[in-house]
């Protein structure tokens, strides 16, 4: 993991865990080196992802960006979510840096059609996802990246009514570095 590519690093990890197309869903409308160096390397994906099930991607905190991405998917998405930055220094000066990141697997209901048993039957779907997805994590447990995650991570329901509905599971870590800012 490169000190100085930290969001990239995280997307392409995550990136495989989706179909190439569900990825390349993410590239519309850049331009630059940079954009075309991490699409390229997304073309590059295998056709399947790690896990067949999960058809989108979608990374980010825009919520506007967010939100549209959403919109548009019907089945399931792999979601990443990365939040604040926390700075501790011990007594030799050592600065370590955290980054908080969320996971989420979710789907959109069409809550009009929808009953009960059905969405227990989607979440506990969901939920055998995230856990597998976390059981990858821990077999990659010797890659850079995954070595800086924390565990054991927290698992939550989640759903949102502003991302159409969606409903799913978060799986919370920290991103744990020496000057990762």
């Amino acid at each position: 993991m490169d000190a100085q590519n930290i969001l990239i690093d995280i997307f392409r990890y995550f990136a495989q865990f989706v179909g190439r197309d569900g990825v390349l869903r993410n590239f519309t409308a850049g331009r630059g080196d940079a954009y075309t160096h991490l699409k390229n390397g997304c073309q590059a994906l295998p056709e399947a992802g790690i896990f067949p099930d999960i058809t989108d991607y979608v990374f980010g905190v825009n919520e506007t960006s967010v939100e549209k991405r959403i919109s548009n998917i019907k089945g399931i998405y792999l979601f990443i979510d990365y939040g604040n930055f926390q700075t501790s220094q011990n007594a030799n000066k050592v600065k370590t840096d955290e980054l908080h990141l969320a996971i989420t697997v979710a789907k959109p209901l069409n809550i009009e059609t929808v009953d009960l048993a059905a969405e227990v039957l989607l979440a506990d779907q969901l939920l055998n996802i995230i856990r597998d997805i976390r059981r990858q994590l821990i077999a990659d447990k010797d890659d850079n990246f995954v070595r800086r995650l924390t565990f054991p991570s927290e698992i939550t329901p989640w759903y949102s009514r502003e991302l159409n509905n969606s409903t799913g599971w978060t799986m919370l870590f920290k991103l744990t570095g020496i000057d990762l800012l």
